[in-house]
This record gives C-alpha cells, structure tokens and sequence, in this order.
C-alpha cells in the first residue's frame, strides 16, 4: 500500500493533467466514436501500457492513427477525472480501501497518459496514398445519375431514404436519427431537427428546407411526393424518415451504384451530400450564408469543401429549395480574397 505522501503526489499529478488539458468541445458522435475506439484499443492490447502504443500505430491510415491517439488520451483524460471525484470522496467517508483502489487507477493512468505522450514514435506512415475525393467521383457519373439511382432503389427499403437523402443531402447520421418530411399538394418541408457534429459553437441544432411544387419541380421532388402520398394514402401528410442503420444504407447505395457502373467510381450517401452542395452553389438566387444553412453549418468556409459549380452543370437545373432556415447565423470565417486575384475574376 502506497504511502500517504505518495498517494497525495499522484493525485496532484492527477490534477495538474487535468489542469494543463486543452478544453475541445467534441460533438456527441465524435465522443460516442472515441469511446467505441478506446474501448477496442484496451481490449486488444489488455490495458498493458507496453501494447498500447503498437495497437495504435498498427494501421496504414495516418488518419485512423492520429483518431485512435485522440481516442485513448480522451478516454483515459475522463477516467482519470472521475477517480479524482471518487477518492475525493473516499477521502470525506474515511473509506482508506476504497481510497488506494482509486489510487492505483489513477496511477495507471497516468502511465498509460505518460507513455503515450513521451513516446518518440511518430505516425507510422512517412507518405501516403492521397484519399479519393467524393466530389471528383461525380466527374465520373452522368449528369442524371440521381435519378438512375432512384430508379435503382425504387423497389427496395431505401427508396424513400435515398429519395430524402438526395434533396437535402443531409448526412447518413442525420437519416439515422430521422429526418422530418411534410407534404401537401402545393410544398414540400424537410427539417433534420437533429443535426450531427453540433457543438456550443459548430453546426446547426435544426435547419429545414422547403419546397415549393410546380411545374419547374426538380424530379426527385415530384418523385418523392408521389411515393409519401401512395404510401400514406393521403394528399398531404407527414412523416419522420429514417434508416437503421448508416452502414446498410451505405451499403446499400454502393451495391446499387456498382450494379449500375461496375468499373465506376464508388457510390455513397456522401455523393448525393457533395451532389446538393453543387446544385446550391449553382443556384441563382441561393446566398452563400444559405449553403452553409443548408450542408448543417454555422461557419461560411466549410461550405467549400462540400460540390463544385461545375458538377452537374450539363444536367439541367438541379434541386434547389424555394427557402432555406437554420437554428443558428452564419459566421464568415472564410478568408477574404486578395484584391488582385479578386480584379482577375472580374
């Protein structure tokens, strides 16, 4: 049994960790994703601090690395925070077996937090293969591959998930969580009341998309309007959409794309999300702020990284919504261009 200078050495060891750590605000599913990494990565190398490091490093994905070091520092930060808490109280009840039980976790976490941040190993990847682009695969499909995919789909589960999918191009958790559609004879709402990657300060809480029906309706719109309304019997209703699980529906999406392309690119829900983006940055009348409404943002410079004007363009007019509203303003955060590259585009 440690000594009392010993056991009080640690805990301010503890503390001072806890202290110096970088305050991150993580959304729910990158804490639900973390929790899911660590616990495989324990489980693999046996809590051993020795077998930690090459259950990281075994990977050929830097990506997967530096996620699976987030991972293991993030869990074993809360772990470490919550036996402070409890030799705290162990301490007020005088309960001295409990307190050195909570002793040894927090000294073996602390190893385990030491080791990994005086290791000398760095990624075990030098030089990588540059990870294929989404949004260069849709060069590689025909301006009306949504509606071949529609097409695709028709008779199976996903029809009216993928149909939902490819006019707000909300994202596979998104679906996964459901996704609220209200129809009449004259519009069309969809509202994702629970955004994902939303934080105090990142995403969008709720965002919804309307649309209004008539003769220049996008088909996909139409489509699924008449596939709600045969389903449901009625003219105008509502209806939460939602899928089990975001694995089957990707899935599923990359059998029916490889059924339709079979020396294609690969085909995934992120397509139809890269897809929207493209429709909206070529819509006349949508505002900048608007994409990043629409895409779940609440920051101006990631709605680049998501459709190119270009895509699509030979299609016709894409799906564009008639109106567009989200829980939080835009921030602009993207960074001013240059006056001279700016008179070059003019």
């Amino acid at each position: 049994m440690r000594t009392q200078s010993e056991a009080f050495a640690l805990i301010v060891e503890a503390r001072q960790h806890l202290k110096d750590q970088v305050s991150n605000s993580l959304s729910e599913q990158t804490i639900k994703g973390y929790e899911s990494e660590a616990k495989r990565l324990l489980a693999k190398s046996e809590s051993d601090i020795d077998k930690i490091l090459p259950a990281i490093r075994d990977t050929t994905s830097k990506s997967t690395y530096h996620r699976r070091k987030a991972a293991i520092k993030y869990v074993l930060m809360q772990v470490l925070e919550r036996q402070i808490r409890l030799q705290d109280k162990a301490q007020r009840g005088q309960h001295t077996e409990d307190f050195h039980r909570h002793i040894e976790v927090i000294n073996g976490t602390l190893k385990m937090l030491n080791a990994i941040a005086e290791s000398t190993d760095a990624c075990p990847l030098k030089k990588t293969k540059r990870r294929r682009s989404k949004r260069q695969d849709l060069h590689k499909l025909p301006s009306n591959w949504r509606d071949l995919m529609a097409d695709e789909t028709e008779h199976g589960k996903y029809q009216i998930p993928y149909l939902v999918s490819a006019i707000c191009g909300c994202r596979p958790g998104e679906l996964e969580k459901g996704v609220n559609v209200t129809f009449s004879a004259t519009e069309l709402l969809v509202r994702i009341d629970s955004g994902i990657k939303v934080t105090a300060s990142k995403g969008q809480p709720w965002r919804e998309l309307r649309y209004s029906l008539d003769d220049h309706s996008h088909p996909l719109v139409r489509r699924l309007i008449e596939v709600l309304q045969g389903k449901h019997q009625v003219a105008s209703g509502g209806a939460i959409i939602s899928i089990e699980k975001q694995t089957n529906f990707r899935a599923a999406m990359t059998a029916a794309g490889k059924k339709l392309w079979p020396n294609g690119p690969r085909v995934t829900p992120y397509c139809l999300r890269h897809a929207f983006a493209s429709d909206l940055k070529r819509g006349r009348h949508i505002a900048q702020d608007d994409i990043s409404a629409a895409m779940g943002h609440c920051v101006n410079k990631t709605a680049s990284y998501y459709g190119q004007f270009q895509i699509g363009k030979s299609g016709g007019a894409g799906v564009v919504p008639s109106a567009i509203n989200a829980a939080r303003s835009i921030l602009q955060t993207r960074s001013p261009i240059p006056r001279k590259q700016a008179r070059a585009k003019l």
